[in-house]
């Protein structure tokens, strides 16, 4: 396992579950969410990374799971309010995968509305920092296939 990927994991153990940003190398802003709450889907998300990539391993709640028509549209309109965009995704299919949308204001909010069951839960949050501070969140660059780190533009 990759240092990135033992110090993520000693972080997960402080809590049961996660959510992965992976901040694609050379991806023009492409980013891949994940919801981990299981050593599996953790090494899932340790094999699926992509080298040159910034992980972020976020344990604290600046993304969070709550049930969307309860407290998540407050919270969504506050940050809209506060910061212009927020970030509400939905687990995939699979379990893992977070579908994020990035709404920019009250048309895009309705449009995703739209697609949600009356008890849908979503993740929520600003766009997270790459914090690194070993105790809400760890974020690193994942080794290119050569084995070495570079900056690439993410």
């Amino acid at each position: 396992m990759t240092d990135w990927a033992q110090r993520a994991r000693k972080l997960q153990k402080v809590r049961a579950r996660a959510v992965v940003l992976e901040r694609v190398a050379f991806g023009a802003g492409e980013t891949n969410w994940w919801h981990v709450s299981s050593r599996d889907g953790f090494e899932w998300v340790v094999r699926a990374a992509r080298p040159g990539s910034v992980i972020s391993v976020y344990v604290d709640d600046q993304i969070a799971e709550v049930p969307y028509f309860e407290e998540g549209r407050a919270t969504a309109l506050g940050i809209l309010e506060q910061v212009g965009e927020v970030c509400l995704g939905l687990l995939g299919a699979d379990g893992l995968t977070i579908e994020m949308e990035f709404i920019a204001g009250l048309d895009d909010l309705a449009e995703f509305e739209e697609t949600l069951g009356v008890k849908s839960r979503v993740f929520i949050g600003q766009f997270p920092a790459r914090t690194d501070d070993g105790v809400t969140a760890v974020t690193m660059t994942v080794p290119d296939k050569d084995g070495v780190v570079r900056g690439h533009p993410h």
